[in-house]
């Protein structure tokens, strides 16, 4: 059971390595910091909401 299960964390962590990839290209494509599409979020934190 161990050795199914290491290998498919080991496929998705390569399917992330590649969608990074993807961005970091789309990224220098469109001209801007790669920094700011990996630090930014999908919604605000929630201490700051309220």
């Amino acid at each position: 059971m161990y050795y199914p299960i290491i290998r498919q964390c080991i496929q998705a962590l390569k399917n992330l390595e590649t969608w990074l990839d993807k961005a970091e290209q789309h990224a220098a494509a469109k001209g801007f910091d790669v920094g700011v599409l990996f630090t930014s979020r999908l919604a605000p934190e929630p201490s700051l909401i309220s």
